[in-house]
């Protein structure tokens, strides 16, 4: 077995975000969940039930993740 197989560390995204500093940051799997949710809804015109369908929770909880969303400056 290879030693990725054997590792239990906690899985962490990385999202590269264009700027003038070209800054690298990496985001928990909550802020991964708003950004996508985010992304879903604001770029490519998803409504809230289909974002719903699609990750399999409940649309008045995404409605609650794109208003964190507003509210941590992810939108």
């Amino acid at each position: 077995m290879s030693a990725i197989a054997n590792s239990a560390k906690a899985v962490r995204f990385s999202v590269f975000i264009p700027s003038d500093t070209a800054k690298r940051m990496q985001y928990s799997d909550r802020e991964y969940l708003l950004t996508r949710v985010a992304s879903l809804y604001y770029e490519h015109d998803h409504n809230q039930q289909e974002i719903a369908d699609k990750l399999g929770i409940s649309r008045s909880n995404i409605s609650r993740l794109l208003k964190e969303a507003k509210q941590k400056g992810l939108v």
